[in-house]
This record gives C-alpha cells, sequence and structure tokens, in this order.
C-alpha cells in the first residue's frame, strides 16, 4: 500500500503537496493574510474529481506538525471511502489536463475549440448544419426534442430566429418558424433561401423588423398611454 510523502511546492518555501503513491492527496502550507493571532498553518486533505462534494477536509494548526498529525487524521477517513475507481479517475483527469496543456504550449488547440458546423441529430445521426439539402429533415427531429424535454430557448436572433436562413427577397424575414416569409408559397425554390450570416448584428433596433417584435412593442406604447 503506498504511503504519503511530502514535496515543496517549488513557487512556496512554506507549501508542501502531499502525495499518496502518484496521487496529490492534498496541502499543508502557511496561511496567507490570517490574523495574526489566529493558527498560522492550513491543511487540505482529498481529491477530485474521484469523490464526492463534503468529503474533502480543510482545517488550522498550531504548527506544522499539529497539521500533519490533523491531516493523517483526516485522510485516514477520506481513504476508507476511496476505491480503485476513484484513484482512476484523478489519474484520467491528471492525464487529460497535461495533454491539454501540452497541447497550448505546442500552440495548437483542442477539438472542442475549433469551430465546426458538425451536429448530431436526436435521432443519431450526424449532419452539417450548413448544408441546408441534409440539415432541413432534422429541424423537426430537434423542435420535437426541445418540445418532449420542455425545453424553451432563448432566441438569439430576431431575423432568422435562429434558423439560420431567411428569405432572399426579404431579408428581414425568417424562412421557417411562426413569421417565416411566405412570398413564394409552395413554389418557391431554395435559390430564394440565403444562409443569414449577420446573427451578430440582429440585436440592433434598426434590424429587429420582425412582426412579432414590432406587435410587442405597439402592445407596450399602447400600455404606457
Amino acid at each position: 500500500m503506498p504511503t504519503l510523502t511530502r514535496r515543496r511546492y517549488p513557487e512556496r518555501p512554506d507549501c508542501w503537496h502531499i502525495y499518496y503513491g502518484d496521487v496529490q492527496a492534498g496541502t499543508v502550507a502557511r496561511r496567507v493574510g490570517n490574523p495574526f493571532d489566529t493558527d498560522p498553518w492550513e491543511w487540505n486533505c482529498g481529491f477530485y474529481p474521484g469523490s464526492h462534494p463534503g468529503e474533502c477536509g480543510t482545517g488550522t494548526s498550531a504548527t506544522f506538525d499539529q497539521a500533519r498529525a490533523d491531516f493523517e487524521q483526516a485522510w485516514e477517513v477520506f481513504l476508507s471511502k476511496r476505491t480503485e475507481a476513484d484513484f482512476r479517475e484523478w489519474r484520467d483527469a491528471r492525464d487529460w489536463h497535461a495533454r491539454k496543456y501540452a497541447m497550448w504550449a505546442r500552440g495548437e488547440k483542442m477539438p472542442s475549440q475549433k469551430p465546426s458546423s458538425l451536429m448530431r441529430c436526436p435521432c443519431g445521426e450526424k449532419f452539417d448544419s450548413h448544408d441546408p439539402a441534409r440539415s432541413y429533415v432534422h429541424r423537426g427531429h430537434i423542435y420535437a426534442a426541445h418540445a418532449a424535454d420542455g425545453i424553451r430557448r432563448q432566441m438569439r436572433c430576431l431575423l432568422c430566429e435562429d434558423c439560420g436562413w431567411v428569405c432572399e427577397a426579404h431579408p428581414d424575414r425568417p424562412w421557417e418558424g411562426e413569421h417565416a416569409c411566405r412570398c413564394g408559397g409552395r413554389t418557391v425554390t431554395r435559390a430564394k433561401m440565403v444562409q443569414h450570416r449577420g446573427c451578430r448584428r440582429a440585436s440592433r433596433p434598426n434590424l429587429t423588423r420582425r412582426a412579432g417584435a414590432i406587435d410587442a412593442r405597439q402592445g407596450m406604447e399602447a400600455a404606457l398611454r
């Protein structure tokens, strides 16, 4: 069974990291900024991930030796509740962060930091949201899933109403939704549908010409009269 060892923190001469094998189990350090008549030493016991909220312990002590003894007592309680899966979870998180910082040091981006138009539909299929021919069929699946989950999204764009597409002849009207443009009826072709790339400008007052927004504003003005 591993034993507790301590390693001095290189950036602070009065701080030690406590390790249980290769897992950091906590710290013992001199307190900073505390009143002069309080305990000068502080200890923190436990690790996360690999534990539940409230299981990690902390306390203060009058001397370094007393802080070590208090830490060891708290560690026995913490260790009695741990399994090998808890230690593996902490190691996985440590390795993941190490890979992340190594990528950043090389000037690389993580996959989640790279822009992508790919989405996963509730039906399980992955599709390109910038491809109208293939993404249109999935809109019904997404809206149905939101309705079933009771999710009500806050609309971010008042021009396209978050569908990403507007009418080419009437670019101030969304292509889909309650206020969709009906100028072409069923005979309109996809050529009259253009991708809306100005969502960030949609919050400007001169661009919020959606019928619902106008009705709401007029209703508020009437109520104030």
